[in-house]
């Protein structure tokens, strides 16, 4: 971007930055709301924290094992593609977590959004 695009205020500079700013924060909001909902959850469903430790260990597994297929997708498919694919993916994933009639499903379903999360963290680091 040029200096004559920040300083004029370029409609689309702000939509690239504010879509950064959704990307970068997805990983640590999707995390830190799966957390601080767990005890209500777990209340719901009538099960114990070791349930808990599933969602939580599955989330992060996944995480640690996908994101290098992110970056690599990136590189073949182009950034901006992996980019929308990911908050496609992600959008979904969530949904599927939130209407999950079980706390099997959600531990299932928290793995699902990794797959988004990653592209979009990958996307953006080049």
């Amino acid at each position: 971007m040029t200096a004559d695009r920040q300083a004029t205020g370029d409609p689309s500079a702000r939509v690239v930055l504010l879509t950064a700013a959704l990307g970068t924060m997805l990983a640590p909001l999707n995390s830190t709301m799966i957390v601080v909902a767990l005890p209500e959850i777990l209340d719901d469903f009538g099960h114990s924290l070791a349930w808990g430790s599933w969602i939580v260990i599955s989330y992060l597994v996944a995480m640690a094992a996908v994101q290098p297929l992110g970056g690599s997708l990136g590189d073949r498919y182009g950034r901006r593609r992996m980019l929308l694919v990911g908050f496609t993916a992600f959008l979904a994933a969530t949904i599927v977590a939130a209407l999950a009639p079980n706390v099997e499903t959600i531990a299932r379903a928290e793995g699902l959004p990794v797959h988004g999360e990653s592209a979009t963290i990958r996307a953006k680091d080049h």
